[in-house]
């Protein structure tokens, strides 16, 4: 049978394609829409979000929520609107939307219509950050660490952005032979599994050698197909990063660094010492960025020949191409009169899977 499949493979064909986020949805994952710091208490704001815009309003009381941008009446953009305690007005023709996203009143006073509600993204604000879930229910938590927010010291800021959809990004720390040759980790005992959960999650722990932060056992943990959660000690101290992913499209990911440590300072002088741990490793985690930076701008992302040592990024695409995606918001957060009146470009590539061999790749986990 090994033969037979083999002869279906040309030499010269680069293996099975992914296919790019847009296509039948994007995956059902927490995406970091913004942080928290860029909406105000009693503001508005629109984002760029998947294929569309989403706008993010806070209540005058403080708390956020992700919709859908366009006024169900005329399609006004509401990021132009207003927030009026806990509601959200229309600049145009002031409907007013509650959180849930419902129209809840219109300025003459008619009924609001039955149908005049947004698409309400599960929102959660974390680490900084205003997830929003593309789905109506999660499957999964949002992001979040093994050490409850309130004990941490935590910064976050927006890291880079690259055309590529995210899930090639965060399918490096699974790539042993990447974290060797571009980022010279030396590794002291690498993981033998790589546990999936529920289809959403995936966790292990690697022992390595970090130039310029020492020795570290790395506890790893990747969120949906956006995000990764690392977890150690370094220099001494307990050491929390994440780093996810927005996917807009282009396709374009922009992502956010979050980087934490025990906010508890027992003694004169660990404030400073604490907040300067937390500096070095932001930067550290900026160093990685860079340092993948010019393979993500370049790589034409195929599933081709894989070895011996590549058994995590087996499992890790294994996932990825049998991740659930959800379309059901499209049509509300798309300007499809603009993209309408958008000349057309060539018409997208149809893809198609060619039949992979794992005797041939080294091996393909189901």
């Amino acid at each position: 049978m090994a033969t037979q499949l083999k002869a279906q493979l040309p030499l010269y064909d680069r293996g099975i394609k992914f296919t790019p986020q847009g296509i039948g949805g994007y995956d059902e994952s927490w995406y970091p829409v913004c942080l928290s710091t860029e909406v105000d208490k009693g503001a508005v704001k629109g984002f760029d979000f998947l294929d569309g815009r989403v706008v993010v309003f806070r209540t005058e009381e403080g708390s956020a929520q992700v919709l859908s941008p366009f006024c169900r009446h005329l399609g006004v953009d509401l990021a132009i609107g207003k927030v009026i305690g806990d509601q959200l007005r229309c600049a145009y023709h002031h409907w007013k939307y509650d959180q849930s996203g419902k129209c809840v009143a219109t300025a003459l006073g008619d009924a609001p219509p039955a149908r005049a509600k947004l698409f309400r993204f599960p929102t959660v604000e974390s680490l900084g950050l205003i997830w929003a879930y593309n789905g109506e229910e999660p499957a999964y938590p949002a992001p979040h660490f093994s050490v409850d927010e309130e004990e941490l010291e935590i910064s976050t800021i927006r890291s880079v952005e690259v055309p590529m959809d995210p899930f090639m990004l965060y399918s490096n720390s699974l790539d042993l032979q990447h974290l060797i040759s571009v980022h010279g980790i030396r590794f002291t005992e690498t993981p033998k599994t790589f546990p999936v959960e529920g289809g959403r999650t995936i966790s292990y722990v690697q022992k390595m050698v970090v130039p310029g932060l020492g020795e570290s056992v790395q506890k790893v943990k990747l969120w949906g197909t956006n995000c990764i959660q690392l977890e150690s000690d370094i220099a001494n101290r307990p050491t929390f990063m994440m780093s996810a992913g927005l996917a807009v499209a282009g396709p374009v990911t922009r992502t956010f660094n979050v980087t934490a440590t025990l906010k508890q300072v027992d003694k004169a002088g660990d404030e400073q010492m604490r907040d300067m741990h937390i500096k070095m490793v932001e930067q550290f985690g900026l160093q990685l960025n860079r340092e993948d930076d010019p393979v993500m701008r370049t790589v034409s992302p195929r599933l081709d020949n894989l070895t011996k040592s590549d058994h995590g990024l087996s499992v890790y695409f294994n996932f990825v191409r049998n991740y659930p995606r959800f379309d059901g918001a499209a049509d509300m957060i798309r300007n499809d009169y603009r993209i309408a009146a958008t000349p057309a470009g060539p018409p997208p590539q149809v893809l198609t899977e060619i039949v992979f061999d794992p005797s041939e790749t080294g091996h393909m986990d189901d």
